[in-house]
């Protein structure tokens, strides 16, 4: 074997080494973001002062679009507007 194919081969392994660790960084990230999001949704569920049925109902409007869009931002701005 080469000098050049053995570096070669030795900086493949290397690379593959880094590749695994980028791709386990990789998805403890999405892990953590996925984490955060839902943090995100139970506080606003949770400010919103909603039971899991309320919430059922409110989804299954949104899907069927009786709700706009904005209707959480409308919610939070009423919310600030009374405090």
């Amino acid at each position: 074997m080469t000098k050049k194919r053995k570096r070669l081969e030795d900086e493949l392994k290397k690379l593959i080494a880094k590749k695994a660790e980028v791709e386990a960084r990789i998805t403890e990230t999405q892990d953590q973001i996925q984490e955060e999001t839902n943090i995100e949704i139970h506080e606003m569920v949770h400010a919103a002062h909603l039971t899991p049925e309320q919430l059922a109902d409110v989804l299954a409007a949104f899907r069927k679009g009786s709700i706009p869009v904005n209707a959480m931002d409308m919610i939070t701005e009423e919310e600030t507007d009374h405090d």
